[in-house]
């Protein structure tokens, strides 16, 4: 489980960056670079894809003190998304079409590379009823 810092919170829309070589990639992915490699001479010389992806999902650290009816282990959840792929050429770069973007998008190692890509850790969120009773509080 990606644990993102001390407490709960929950992000969307994260957007991330992630690199993956053509020759690792599945049958069906590296057909659909082939095709661009065979139409356009510049990517010919094309060995990596950079794979844009958004994430989004939770994380609660759990409570392991306490009371056992108020403990509990930690959960979240990690979705990521593709959202676009870039061919990295000498002289620049190619924009995939999205259906060429739904074929690497579904290769395992593109899913691979997206899973196992960091991202911006989102700030916790802070349970608003226990600072307002924080700040009730008063230190005698």
């Amino acid at each position: 489980m990606r644990r993102y810092g001390n407490g709960k919170c929950r992000w969307a829309g994260i957007e991330g960056t992630t690199y993956v070589d053509v020759d690792a990639m599945g049958d069906k992915a590296r057909m659909a670079v082939a095709l661009l490699r065979a139409a356009d001479p510049e990517a010919r010389a094309c060995e990596q894809v950079e794979v844009h992806f958004e994430s989004s999902g939770y994380y609660d650290p759990g409570k392991y003190s306490g009371p056992p009816e108020n403990c509990y282990p930690e959960e979240g959840d990690d979705e990521r998304q593709v959202t676009d792929v870039t061919l990295l050429l000498d002289q620049g770069q190619v924009r995939l079409a999205d259906t060429l973007v739904r074929i690497l998008a579904s290769d395992p190692v593109v899913l691979t590379a997206v899973n196992g890509a960091e991202v911006e850790p989102p700030e916790p969120d802070y349970d608003a009823m226990w600072e307002a009773k924080r700040d009730r509080e008063v230190d005698w």
